[in-house]
């Protein structure tokens, strides 16, 4: 498994639980509690990765953001659908919507998201 979204996404409790076991093996970039306490199990368990929270920048990082954004503002200009959206609750519970369509006058909402 991996994790550099968010540490929270995760249940630590029950990562450590599978790590003791053996099923599981992880590389995390995102911990909850983060920072995570220096006698956490996750350091020393066999089977787990942990990284400073830095999955996200490379060198390739800032063109690569350019270059979605510029894609995405291009899309949105001709009236096409964005690329990595994520849709809310009330965009979920509407069949056949998504994020931008109008339900009962409003708009829904959608979170673009960077793409890795």
């Amino acid at each position: 498994m991996v994790n550099v979204a968010r540490g929270e996404l995760l249940d630590t409790g029950a990562v450590v639980n599978e790590l003791r076991t053996g099923r599981l093996r992880i590389a995390m970039d995102v911990t909850d509690p983060e920072p995570l306490p220096a006698d956490h199990p996750l350091w020393n368990l066999p089977g787990a990765l942990i990284t400073p929270h830095v999955a996200a920048f490379s060198d390739a990082f800032p063109a690569m953001s350019m270059n979605f954004l510029r894609g995405q503002l291009q899309r949105y200009v001709r009236g096409d659908d964005l690329h990595n959206v994520v849709h809310t609750i009330q965009a979920a519970r509407e069949p056949g919507k998504r994020a931008g369509d109008r339900v009962g006058g409003e708009v829904l909402s959608g979170m673009p998201v960077a793409q890795m």
